[in-house]
Formats: C-alpha cells, sequence, structure tokens
C-alpha cells in the first residue's frame, strides 16, 4: 500500500519540486517543433503543385505549435514552482501526446502519402483517357 501511495504521490504532487533536470533538453524539443512547425507550413505555401501533401500535413502545423506552447507553459510553471501547473502527470500526458503526433507525421509521411500519391498518378492517368461527352438534352417540356 506504501508503494501505491508513493507512487500516486510522485504523479500528482501540485508542487513536485525543483529537482528537474530536463529544462534545457525539453526547451529543445520545443524550439524543434515550432521549426518542424514552420517548416510543414512554408514547404506547403511554397508547392502548391504537390495537392496530396498539403493535403495531408495542413494539421499538422497547428498540433506541433500547440503542443510546443503546452510545453513552454509546462517549462514555465515547473521552473516557478505554480502549483498543479507543475505536476509531472501533465509533463507526461504532454509529452505521451506530442510523441503519438510525432508518430503520427511519420506515418503519414512514410505509409499515407506514398499511398496517396500512387493512387493520385493513377486516377490522373486514367482520366487522360477518359472521353468526355456531351449529354443530349430532352427536347419537350
Amino acid at each position: 500500500m506504501d508503494i501505491l501511495n508513493t507512487f500516486v504521490l510522485y504523479l500528482f504532487n501540485p508542487i513536485p519540486g525543483r529537482p528537474f533536470e530536463y529544462y534545457y533538453l525539453v526547451g529543445i524539443i520545443v524550439l524543434l517543433l515550432l521549426g518542424l512547425g514552420i517548416f510543414i507550413r512554408v514547404y506547403n505555401r511554397k508547392n502548391k503543385e504537390d495537392r496530396i501533401f498539403r493535403k495531408l500535413f495542413k494539421k499538422y502545423p497547428s498540433k506541433l505549435w500547440t503542443m510546443a506552447i503546452a510545453l513552454a507553459i509546462y517549462l514555465l510553471a515547473r521552473y516557478n514552482y505554480i502549483p498543479f501547473f507543475s505536476m509531472r502527470l501533465l509533463f507526461y500526458l504532454i509529452a505521451a501526446t506530442t510523441l503519438y503526433l510525432i508518430y503520427d507525421i511519420i506515418n503519414s509521411y512514410l505509409r499515407k502519402y506514398p499511398a496517396a500519391k500512387k493512387l493520385h498518378h493513377e486516377q490522373m492517368a486514367l482520366n487522360r483517357y477518359k472521353i468526355s461527352r456531351k449529354k443530349k438534352k430532352k427536347k419537350g417540356r
């Protein structure tokens, strides 16, 4: 019972204390997330002909920026001893969400993007050979 109590206090302690030695590492991650979001946004705006990439990666810059802001707010709260915002559980939730977002971006780029691009090229090849016919208008009424 003492082990469970210690674990719960470790996660939910509103002021976990100063021995957080990952300020620089989390700060670098915040900068990387901001940079990746800016890179994707600029790439989407410059490559307008790649519609598949634009469609798949349109939502990611704002999500990356949201995670970066959440991590930055957590760092500030942890450094300034702000109760409940510096909880370890909050850090673990933000970190897990960020890792899932990175996994989703990698999965989209390595699996979904090539498949969607291949399907788009096949569809364009099929559309090239189709003959468009105008429908005849019915006379009367």
